[in-house]
């Protein structure tokens, strides 16, 4: 009733690989420290029939469409190194129709390299925290999805991000673009840092129901449409650039009741749709 891939290599010459656990208490799937799994330019697909997923060792495809894909599980534990290397490659941490992670997503090590993007279905809480991490673009929902917190050691796209009942946490190491992120549940937040003396955070749409966090080591803006859609929603909102917070010809448009707004060199260029303090 349980996968163990205890060590060696699964090797797969280009192919497609496919591991899935009957579907029967105390299964599950397991990969141990040292044990690699690698399918070339084939696709992996880790199934554990709603039980345990703890991959420790690494994984490897070239896949040029949806490389890795892990589904119907209750949690999924990561401390190997995934590498998603051609630049269409995809992942997926669970699947809508085929089964999506009921627990906790969680990384206490490793690394988890995806050149194009990241699509999770979850219901619980995502933690992909290690600082190796380096995903394209990051895609999250879930019926229930809780609090999401990840890390990036580069530039990373936020494309659509909607909690559930929990807060999102986001660390870059390069720009953040942030496209849609929406915290749902009463007192939840949104905290989003881009790191680096250069590093922007440009967006379009953020909203929670508490406070939200913006930190940049360079600029604070709008998306390039300039559109006269709100782009930052909260009732505190916390915003920190060195280079500035909006443009003279791009204001961004905020709605908070509270606001903080600091800048190093540059000028704060805001637009409340509601009456700040």
């Amino acid at each position: 009733h349980v996968i163990n891939q205890a060590a060696g290599t699964i090797n797969s010459a280009n192919g497609p690989i496919a591991f899935t656990a009957e579907a029967a208490a105390g299964g599950g799937i397991t990969q141990q420290g040292g044990a690699i799994i690698t399918a070339g330019t084939g696709a992996i697909t880790i199934d554990s029939n709603d039980a345990a997923i703890s991959l420790s060792g690494a994984i490897t495809s070239t896949n040029t469409g949806t490389a890795l894909t892990i589904q119907d599980a209750t949690t999924v534990a990561f401390a190997g190194t995934i590498t998603i290397s051609h630049a269409a490659g995809d992942m997926k941490l669970g699947d809508a129709v085929a089964g999506v992670i009921s627990g906790a997503i969680s990384q206490t090590a490793g690394t988890i390299t995806v050149v194009d993007s990241l699509t999770i279905v979850a219901n619980s809480t995502v933690s992909l925290s290690q600082s190796g991490n380096d995903f394209g673009s990051v895609t999250a929902s879930g019926p229930t999805l809780g609090d999401l917190d990840l890390r990036d050691t580069n530039a990373l796209t936020l494309t659509s991000i909607v909690t559930t009942n929990g807060s999102v946490t986001v660390i870059s190491g390069g720009t953040l673009t942030v496209t849609a992120v929406t915290a749902v549940g009463a007192g939840e937040d949104v905290a989003l840092t881009a790191n680096g003396g250069t590093s922007d955070i440009v967006v379009d749409a953020v909203t929670a129901p508490d406070t939200v966090t913006l930190t940049a080591g360079d600029e604070v803006k709008e998306a390039a449409d300039n559109d006269a859609a709100v782009d930052v929603t909260g009732a505190t909102l916390d915003l920190n650039a060195a280079g500035g917070i909006g443009t003279a010809s791009v204001q961004m448009e905020i709605s908070a009741t509270t606001l903080t707004a600091d800048t190093t060199t540059g000028a704060v260029n805001l637009k409340n749709i509601r009456s700040a303090n």
